[in-house]
């Protein structure tokens, strides 16, 4: 496959950097916060962004400047009228236990996600491990999915992403994991325009699809194959790009 041409960031329709959870990152300086507001943002992002985004804002400001500092202090207070979607006040209550355990013994989510690296070499081993962390004994959560699943993961692949690219508005706070083990963070528009490309044949956007996506990606660019993913993205949405392989 050759690729013939990604859009530059000049193609970013006007506005859509307003929208984009990852910018909630960069209002914190330190690192183990944007870690913290990081796996937040990731984990409420489904539906539509007007929605979802708010309610994020909202936590983000009960937490305060120094979200890591709270959760290592304490489990920090639900509000009992919390309401997204289907996620209830418990189901945020038990993420926030974990974030809280994990974060007392072993300081950030970036310490143990590089102790977890370090043993497997494998990414989602890695998620694995940080989904055991958090929610110990939880076949399944709202917000979190299991990757032991079939699921697409994408909000694991979206927090990932966000944390090892060095690219913004990606951050690169976890630069000892490569870049070229990432997988895809598959949405509807991404998965649509994949197959049009002929990178999968699935008829929904399972594991099994996001596999074949990101091998196609990691043969056009081996190094960092989620440059791609925006452009994908763009050209479904918008039909922004002729993006187009042969």
């Amino acid at each position: 496959m050759t690729l013939h041409r990604i859009p530059d960031s000049s193609q970013t329709p006007v506005g859509d950097e307003v929208r984009d959870p990852v910018f909630l990152l960069y209002r914190y300086p330190v690192q183990e916060d944007q870690e913290v507001v990081g796996l937040l943002a990731s984990a409420f992002a489904f539906g539509r962004v007007e929605a979802f985004l708010p309610v994020v804002e909202r936590l983000l400001q009960r937490l305060g400047p120094h979200p890591a500092a709270r959760f290592r202090s304490g489990v920090p207070p639900v509000p009992r009228a919390f309401r997204y979607r289907y996620v209830r006040p418990s189901h945020l209550r038990l993420l926030y236990r974990g974030l809280h355990r994990l974060l007392f013994h072993h300081g950030s989510l970036g310490r143990f996600v590089r102790e977890a690296w370090d043993q497997t070499g494998d990414l989602r081993r890695v998620m694995e491990r940080l989904y055991d962390e958090l929610l110990s004994g939880c076949a399944a959560h709202p917000l979190l999915a299991n990757p032991r699943g079939s699921s697409a993961l994408k909000r694991w692949a979206l927090y990932f992403r966000w944390m090892v690219r060095k690219t913004p508005p990606d951050l690169g706070c976890w630069s000892w994991i490569p870049p070229r083990v990432l997988f895809v963070p598959l949405d509807t528009h991404i998965f649509q325009a994949a197959r049009r490309l002929g990178w999968t044949r699935r008829s929904r956007p399972d594991w099994r699809a996001v596999e074949e996506i990101t091998k196609a990606m990691r043969e056009l660019v081996p190094e960092d194959p989620l440059v791609l993913d925006f452009p994908l993205y763009l050209r479904e949405k918008y039909g922004k790009t002729s993006f187009s392989t042969g």
